[in-house]
């Protein structure tokens, strides 16, 4: 059996030191063109559905702050994976969106394209996209490196997030796992495997997999439906709509739909989920030390400033599932529960940071009277003797040093001084 389409885009989180040489806004396609109802999918063509100045500027950026570039291609690769899967694939088309300013993981890189092949050499290539590891997927990896511009994919990446659409000929949507359940529809199968990036057969699959496919599913229309798993989100059609010019249209349609604003609220939920893991991870750094340092604080401060532009709402169109499937993917992603968490943790360290700030300083303080005791008091016994010489100016400094360094020793609050000092030295670098 054969697919009328498959396609997909892939996700991927990566450093990026330089603005890359491409075309700045999102990927550009046209549906209808040349008629009174194209459809451009520019800047200014996806403004048109997203409310307000706000989140068009997070995804697209402006003149003065660019946050986006694309660049059209098409690019065939066909080879034998590391796990013996014949893939045949087209990349046709490339995009970064940056994040925030610090590396690693400042933005995304997004690879849209199709894949080619019977309805099962489909399925496995579309499984295979989303493998990067270096071992098991180095052939995925190495096509991927080969999009990435100035960006560098760092060797902790394993997993590219997989976006998928697959709508099936008239023969219908096949069955790819004939040992589920009977409730388990072919559409519901094709959901599940493709957002959960899985070959049937190689994950266990229980009854509440089955419930959480028929509660979690995204209603698009009659015939399609979409799921959203940690690992991706997929589209489904379980058949074709009425034949004739509007099937055709229809397909366009959803095909747009798929690469450009439902690609738009995957990004900025992506987008969440790396910032907060940035976050979290500075903050583990800071505690695998036992205290918090100015370095692991600052480490945070770019993350945190883009997370609060970032985290807008609950909404990216005006109307429609478009605003179901970002709502899903936050919550699958647990972005709105880490949040809660993290910002107690972020409070505690910026707290700690500012009583070590003072410690500090008042340490300084002391250490400097400390010192300074020497100096002052020398400087008074020699201005009270009437033969003053030089050598009497040294051997009063000597005196009282030895005296202060005495005092030092004996007095417990003076002893804690110099030691907090040395401390805190060693804790703030």
């Amino acid at each position: 059996m054969s697919l009328l389409a498959a396609e997909f885009v892939l996700v991927v989180p990566v450093d990026l030191a330089q603005k890359p040489k491409w075309t700045k806004g999102p990927l550009k396609l046209v549906n209808l063109p040349g008629t009174p109802h194209e459809i451009v999918s520019d800047t200014s063509g996806r403004a048109r559905y997203v409310p307000g100045s706000h989140v068009p500027f997070l995804l697209y950026g402006d003149t003065k702050d660019e946050r986006r570039w694309h660049q059209s291609n098409e690019e065939t690769f066909n080879f034998r994976s590391e796990r013996g899967h014949d893939v045949d694939f087209v990349f046709t088309g490339r995009e970064l969106f940056w994040i925030h300013d610090r590396t690693p993981h400042n933005a995304l890189l997004v690879v849209h394209g199709r894949v080619n092949g019977t309805a099962e050499q489909c399925l496995r290539t579309l499984v295979e996209l989303s493998n990067l590891d270096p071992k098991h997927g180095a052939s995925i990896r190495s096509a991927l490196e080969s999009q990435l511009g100035t960006a560098s994919l760092g060797s902790g990446v394993r997993r590219a997030r997989l976006m998928s659409l697959v709508c099936p000929d008239d023969a219908g949507l096949p069955t790819i796992a004939s040992n589920l359940e009977p409730e388990w529809s072919a559409k519901d199968q094709w959901l599940w495997y493709l957002a959960t990036a899985h070959m049937p057969g190689t994950i266990t699959v229980s009854r509440d997999s089955h419930d959480q496919v028929r509660s979690r599913s995204i209603r698009v229309t009659d015939e399609w439906s979409g799921f959203v798993a940690s690992e991706g989100v997929s589209y489904v059609a379980d058949r074709l709509p009425p034949a004739g010019l509007a099937q055709a249209d229809a397909l366009r349609q959803r095909k747009l739909r798929f690469h450009t604003i439902e690609l738009d609220a995957f990004l900025l939920a992506e987008a969440q989920d790396v910032l907060i893991n940035r976050i979290g991870d500075a903050l583990f750094q800071a505690r695998k030390g036992g205290h918090h340092s100015s370095q692991s604080v600052a480490g945070m401060s770019s993350p945190l400033a883009a997370y609060r532009l970032m985290n807008w709402g609950d909404r990216i169109t005006e109307r429609g599932y478009t605003n179901d499937l970002f709502l899903s993917l936050r919550s699958v992603k647990g972005i709105p529960d880490r949040l809660t968490e993290l910002r107690e943790d972020v409070r505690e360290a910026i707290t700690e940071l500012e009583a070590q700030s003072a410690a500090s300083r008042n340490a300084a303080l002391g250490v400097l009277a400390i010192l300074g005791f020497p100096f002052s008091s020398a400087f008074a016994i020699w201005a009270g003797i009437e033969d003053r010489t030089i050598e009497g100016l040294w051997t009063a400094i000597a005196s009282a040093a030895g005296a202060s360094l005495m005092l030092s020793l004996v007095i417990p609050g003076l002893r804690s001084i110099a030691a907090q000092a040395i401390g805190l030295k060693n804790r703030i670098r």
